[in-house]
This record gives structure tokens, C-alpha cells and sequence, in this order.
């Protein structure tokens, strides 16, 4: 099953292991050639950094791969799974039963301002089912890890995160600020 949002392929058709940041490019490529063992354990990513730093190209070249190995897979973005959220009409409900049931989620854009009360209860809820069920979440992320750990409606959700994570219990930290636009 692919669940792609529409418009995130296309623009990354072109990406490879050489257009991510180099700083964490050994561990994107570490993940990728093990990928067929981290969805099998339910190990997935936790990216964080600036905007422009190169997390959704690394997402797409997972996505890339889990496509090229038939692995199911989903490549969401937050404001349609807030949306989809706060909508709750059958169309909404069969969309969050597929993302709770993908082997492996690619979460673009998490913990963005989209959400409200009900949606972060609802983002816990299916965070939470996926861990039980040990399927593979591969989060992006803007937030600084601090700010994740300390805002107490997204810090359950990212110890959640960080247990099922590769490497186990860290995030990979992209440095630097926006890479958009630059040769």
C-alpha cells in the first residue's frame, strides 16, 4: 500500500545519497542498506533540524527504497493527517486506519502548529498503535529535540518516538540552516 502525498516524489525523482547533508549521510545510508531488518523491527528514523536542512530528501530516499524492495509504505504530511484528523468522515477514518497499518510511515513536517487538543490525542493514539504494533515510523521534524522533550503535548509522543528509533533512543540531528536554492 502507498499512501504518498501528492506532489513529494516527483520533486525528489532526483535525489540521491550525494544531496544529503554530508554531516549525516553515513547514517542515511546505514539505514537505507539495512532497511528490509528496520521494518521488520519496527525501527524508524527520528530527523531533526532547520527548515531546508535536507529531512524530506532523506525521506523520500527511504521512500525510494522501501518502493524499490516492495516494502508498503506511507509518505504523509502533517497538515493532511491533521486534517484528516479533525475531519473524522469515512474517507478520513479508512486514511488513519492505513496509516496506522503501513509498514513503514514517513512522517514529514511532525509537531508542526496544525494541531490542536484533539489531533495531538488522535497523532498520540496512532503513534502509539504503531509502536504495539511494531511497524516502522520514520518522523521529520523542524523542532529542536529540547522542545520536543519539553512541551507537554508533544513529550510522550517523542519518548514513544525515540525508543523505536534508529539508532536506538537518538535522533539524527541535521546541522546547518537552509540548503534551498544553493548549487
Amino acid at each position: 500500500m502507498r499512501l504518498i502525498a501528492a506532489g513529494l516524489l516527483p520533486r525528489y525523482h532526483a535525489a540521491t545519497l550525494e544531496a544529503v547533508n554530508p554531516a549525516v549521510r553515513e547514517q542515511i545510508a546505514a539505514y537505507l542498506e539495512r532497511l528490509d531488518e528496520h521494518i521488520a523491527r519496527g525501527n524508524g528514523l527520528l530527523l531533526a533540524g532547520d527548515t531546508g536542512t535536507g529531512k524530506t530528501m532523506a525521506m523520500a530516499l527511504i521512500a525510494m527504497q522501501a518502493d524499490r524492495r516492495g516494502h508498503g509504505f506511507g509518505f504523509v504530511y502533517a497538515a493532511d493527517v491533521y486534517s484528516a484528523m479533525r475531519r473524522r468522515d469515512p474517507d478520513a477514518l479508512d486514511y488513519l486506519v492505513a496509516l496506522r497499518r503501513t509498514p513503514l510511515l514517513l512522517f514529514d513536517e511532525f509537531a508542526s502548529p496544525y494541531t490542536s487538543d484533539m489531533t495531538i490525542g488522535d497523532l498520540e493514539a496512532l503513534i502509539e498503535h504503531r509502536h504495539a504494533m511494531m511497524r516502522a515510523t520514520c518522523i521529520a521534524t523542524n523542532l529542536s529535540l529540547k522542545r520536543l522533550q519539553k512541551m507537554p503535548e508533544w513529550a510522550r509522543i517523542y519518548d514513544r518516538l525515540r525508543e523505536d528509533c534508529w539508532p536506538p533512543g537518538k535522533a539524527i540531528v541535521i546541522p546547518g540552516g537552509t540548503q534551498r536554492g544553493q548549487a
